[in-house]
């Protein structure tokens, strides 16, 4: 049992993680003995920390969640937060593509600065390993599908920040012998994303307020869209492995390649059949920056971390549906 520091826990990703590790209920033993959650944010009233403290205590294995309301760009402060840290999971960014490139200063201070600053960090408190959230996006503009040894191909300011990150993690493993671990997600949906700027989370939530969703050209512009859950496992198995790592990249897809029209209708579908009227689709010009197509080769993760993504969007779809659906009416 270890202690987990993770920073931008209270966000999308983070709070899964934070589920995962601290043992969901009817799902596995808790993975951490410590959870030390570093964000910038509250914690989001979708996430029941309390609960998931009481269902462990239950078993007697409760971890000690501690929530610490800080800034990856305050060096000092996180510093002295990860002292005694095991492993560290760096997820805080900006993830707004749209934002980097309207405004590329303010993603190179939180995506490379902030990133900078947590390996510094992590260095000083001689962790066991950090595992960096990146993207896909180096390989945004390359030709599907998109892998590991392919050279990076930019689309944008996002996609650089994350190549900053990456390059980093492997710059300190070199220099100062920090074992990290670089993690390339494609786009992720699944519970706790009410404030995620993810598509799937931004059309469940225009569909909600009766509101059309908005698709920028024709629709058939393609994604590689994968689960919560299964980001969470991977990340879980690349802290702990034993194995050395030098910024060692991997995907984490489900090598599938969904158009942004089709998980359109999959919602919409999914919302008449729960007894919600739907506007028509709204079809917007093209914006800068956007990719037309984007799915990732995940071998390489399968593989060293003996993992399989799910392949149920439809489902997971409808999943996600009903748990907005509860969120909204808890909230009302």
């Amino acid at each position: 049992m270890s202690r987990w520091f993770v920073t931008g826990g209270n966000g999308f990703i983070g709070s899964n993680l934070v589920t995962l590790l601290a043992g969901a209920p009817g799902t596995t033993p808790p993975l951490a003995r410590e959870i030390v959650i570093y964000d910038s944010t509250e914690a989001p009233a979708s996430r029941p920390i309390d609960a998931l403290r009481q269902a462990a205590g239950a078993r007697g294995n409760a971890p000690d969640i501690t929530c610490i309301t800080g800034d990856i760009l305050d060096r000092p402060a996180m510093a002295e937060a990860m002292a005694g840290a095991d492993y560290v999971v760096h997820l805080a960014a900006s993830s707004n593509v749209n934002r980097s490139v309207e405004d590329p200063f303010f993603d190179h201070q939180n995506n490379v600065i902030g990133t900078l600053n947590t390996l510094d960090a992590a260095r000083m408190a001689g962790v066991k390993r950090l595992v960096f959230a990146s993207s896909s996006a180096p390989l945004a503009n390359a030709a599907p599908p998109i892998h590991e040894d392919m050279a990076p191909d930019l689309g944008n300011p996002y996609a650089a920040g994350k190549l900053a990150g990456e390059a980093y993690c492997q710059a300190f493993s070199s220099c100062y012998g920090l074992q990290t671990t670089v993690l390339r997600f494609s786009n992720v949906f699944g519970p706790y994303s009410d404030r995620s700027s993810g598509v799937i989370p931004t059309f469940i939530r225009k569909l909600l307020a009766s509101e059309p969703i908005e698709i920028y050209g024709d629709g058939s512009a393609t994604r590689d869209f994968i689960h919560v859950s299964d980001i969470c496992a991977v990340i879980a198995k690349a802290a702990t492995d034993q194995r050395p790592s030098r910024g060692e990249v991997f995907h984490v897809a489900t090598k599938a390649e969904t158009s942004i029209l089709k998980v359109a209708t999959l919602l919409v579908e999914a919302m008449r059949a729960r007894g919600f009227e739907t506007p028509e689709l709204l079809f917007k010009p093209e914006r800068v920056g956007d990719v037309p197509r984007s799915f990732s080769e995940n071998s390489k993760a399968r593989q060293f971390f003996n993992w399989q993504p799910r392949t149920t969007l439809e489902k997971d779809i409808g999943d996600l549906v009903d748990w907005f659906v509860a969120l909204k009416t808890a909230q009302t």
